[in-house]
């Protein structure tokens, strides 16, 4: 029997090869249930272990933040500082020049300011090109307003007087 155990991956040479040498040697091994779930709570437990400390870790990293928060120099805060009002600064300065062009590209094409749309000013001319045939001003429909009523107690408006009539 230790002759079986000392060669359980081999084939016996007397006893003819196995047709799949993917199942030579002994049966692989089954799990009851049972064993299935000791072998996953165990798992788990080990997995829970290594976050166990992970809101003392997320304290300590915070702590940490604030320390280096009260660490930095004056001119530290007030670079950072600077540069945020810098960063505002320069966005503002963007808008004004967006608006800017929107008021002159209005002025030469005729186009009201508040209906143009673009972040550039070629976005804002183009923009302008598409709309302006819309605020010519031969553009405008002309409406028939009707012809004044020859009747005593018309208006001059003939949709009124239908109005005026069903009621």
């Amino acid at each position: 029997m230790s002759e079986n155990t000392a060669n359980a991956g081999t084939t016996p040479q007397g006893e003819g090869a196995n047709e799949n040498p993917a199942m030579e040697g002994s049966q692989p091994k089954t799990f009851t249930q049972e064993e299935v779930n000791a072998l996953m709570g165990k798992t788990r437990k080990e997995e829970r272990a290594k976050f166990a400390n992970y809101d003392d870790y997320k304290a300590a990293a915070e702590k940490l933040k604030q320390i280096e928060e009260k660490d930095k120099t004056d001119l530290q805060k007030a670079t950072e500082r600077a540069e945020a009002a810098e960063a505002r600064l320069a966005e503002r300065e963007a808008a004004d020049a967006i608006a800017k062009a929107a008021r002159e590209v209005a002025k030469a094409t005729g186009v009201p300011v508040e209906a143009l749309r673009g972040t550039t000013r070629e976005e804002i001319e183009a923009h302008a090109e598409v709309l302006k045939p819309f605020f010519a001003k031969d553009a405008a429909p002309s409406v028939n307003t009707g012809s004044p009523s020859t009747e005593e107690q018309g208006s001059g408006d003939p949709l009124r007087d239908a109005i005026n009539q069903m009621l």
